[in-house]
């Protein structure tokens, strides 16, 4: 898998991936890619029993070239949760997928994470694998993403499972991931100082 800056900044989060946040999930993640990202590194900036916010900031050479900001909560969501949103109206689909034990697993060696919650039965595609997608693959969103004043948020509504097929929407307010299962799954918007 080529590393893109999306994927280096999430690399960078890699020291934290020692146990101690296993099992949390991500419910924010808010991104903004100012040029090339050649390191990352990441601290924690606030931190409760089951809330963990952590940054990872790139650099070329000391220049900073972009930033990932993860909020996650500790413990899955059990069966009984609902979780999801309707699928508004009016949306354009634009990509069709899935991914699989395989992808899965090679992404999590890319960027070096343990959480297990993405490995195993029931488990969970990484949110940062859909998002690295969209960033690389998804052609017709590609112009939406390359404003370099954007920052973009990605709110996480329902953990979207291996293997599970999952569709890619543009509407006028953004960009959408939803699944037959659960509807609305990732809302993504963008900001333009």
């Amino acid at each position: 898998m080529v590393l893109n800056n999306f994927l280096k900044l999430s690399r960078g989060m890699k020291r934290y991936n020692g146990g101690e946040y296993d099992g949390f999930v991500i419910v924010r993640l808010e991104w903004q890619i100012l040029g090339n990202v050649q390191e990352a590194d990441a601290q924690v900036l606030r931190e409760r029993t089951g809330y963990c916010q952590i940054k990872s900031t790139g650099k070329d050479k000391d220049e900073e070239t972009g930033y990932i900001i993860i909020t996650m909560l500790g413990g899955k969501l059990d069966g009984n949760s609902e979780v999801g949103l309707q699928v508004s109206e009016g949306l354009k689909d634009l990509a069709s997928l899935s991914f699989n034990e395989a992808e899965v697993l090679e992404y999590l060696q890319t960027v070096e994470d343990t959480n297990p919650i993405h490995q195993g039965a029931n488990a969970i595609v990484p949110g940062g694998m859909v998002l690295a997608y969209l960033q690389d693959k998804v052609f017709e969103t590609k112009e939406w993403f390359e404003n370099k004043e954007a920052k973009f948020t990605a709110q996480f509504l329902a953990p979207i499972n291996v293997g599970e097929k999952f569709v890619i929407a543009q509407s006028e307010k953004g960009l959408c991931v939803y699944t037959s299962r659960l509807g609305e799954c990732i809302r993504i918007t963008k900001k333009i100082r």
